[in-house]
C-alpha cells in the first residue's frame, strides 16, 4: 500500500463526501473503507480523482445561497471514539496537549 496513494483517495473521498453530500445534498457513493485499501494508483489517475472532487465542490460551492450557509446539514458520519475525545477535551496526540492545532 502506499500512503500516497490513500491519502489522494480519501482527499478525494472526502471533499466530495462533506462538499457534495452533506452542503449539496448529493447522492454519495463513497466507500470510506476502500480508501484506505488504495493502492498502487498511478498519476494520471489520482490527479483524476482530484479533478473529480474538485469539479464537485465548485459546482457545489458556486450555487450556494445565503439560506444554504444557514440551513442545518444532517451528516451519517461516524468518528472513532479517540477522535471526539481528543476533540471534546483539547488532548490530541499530534498537538501534544492542545486542540487540533487550535
Amino acid at each position: 500500500m502506499n500512503s500516497l496513494d490513500v491519502l489522494v483517495a480519501h482527499t478525494a473521498g472526502a471533499e466530495p463526501y462533506w462538499i457534495g453530500a452533506v452542503v449539496g445534498q448529493r447522492p454519495s457513493d463513497r466507500d470510506r473503507e476502500a480508501e484506505g485499501r488504495a493502492a498502487r494508483l498511478d498519476a494520471a489517475a489520482l490527479l483524476q480523482r482530484l479533478a473529480e472532487s474538485k469539479t464537485c465542490a465548485h459546482e457545489v460551492l458556486d450555487a450556494l445561497t445565503l439560506a444554504d450557509l444557514e440551513a442545518p446539514r444532517p451528516t451519517t458520519v461516524r468518528l472513532a471514539i479517540p477522535d471526539l475525545l481528543w476533540y471534546n477535551t483539547g488532548a490530541g496526540p499530534w498537538t501534544g496537549s492542545g486542540r487540533r492545532g487550535v
